[in-house]
């Protein structure tokens, strides 16, 4: 059985150490890059999937190089740094507004849709009430649902499952009310 070494190992030349933590830091600064770009990324590929396009094919209809794509897929780039152009150009492919796009390349939040973060709040608020009213989805939110933290209350009724959703959107008028 053989055992490794797990302790870190110093090397007799300091620049080598610095280069060393310098690769690994990098690493997961991509890492955590990739992991943001996930929902563009992954709802592009996807689509090419469902069209039946090889990466360089949506790269062309994207008007983009197909290394550009493979940076953005390895979290080399960014997706909250796409350009007008190729945001409008995946909103074409998609066939969805700009503005979804935005969303998924995480250059929007919720809150850019509210003159305030305090009527986003209210609107969460409200819209749990509605989902508190409904006997059939009541019995999934805690009781105190409300004393949670607002990321908590946020996460509950603008990202929910499609059901949920579709409940709330159906009671649009009531949260507005």
């Amino acid at each position: 059985m053989k055992h490794y070494d797990v302790t870190p190992h110093t090397c007799n030349d300091p620049w080598q150490d610095i280069v060393r933590r310098e690769k690994l830091i990098t690493q997961s600064v991509r890492e955590k890059v990739r992991r943001e770009n996930l929902p563009l990324v992954s709802w592009l590929f996807e689509e090419a999937a469902r069209q039946g396009l090889d990466t360089p094919g949506l790269a062309s209809l994207l008007k983009v190089t197909l290394g550009y794509l493979e940076q953005l897929k390895r979290g080399v780039r960014s997706t909250r740094a796409i350009s007008y152009e190729f945001s409008t150009s995946c909103a074409r492919f998609l066939n969805v507004p700009r503005v979804a796009v935005l969303l998924a390349a995480d250059q929007l939040s919720m809150e850019d849709y509210y003159a305030s973060t305090d009527s986003l709040a209210r609107d969460v608020d409200r819209a749990l009430d509605v989902v508190r009213r409904d006997p059939e989805w009541s019995v999934w939110l805690p009781r105190n649902i409300h004393a949670a933290d607002y990321e908590v209350k946020q996460l509950v009724v603008i990202e929910p499952p499609r059901e949920l959703r579709r409940l709330v959107g159906l009671s649009q008028a009531a949260i507005t009310a």
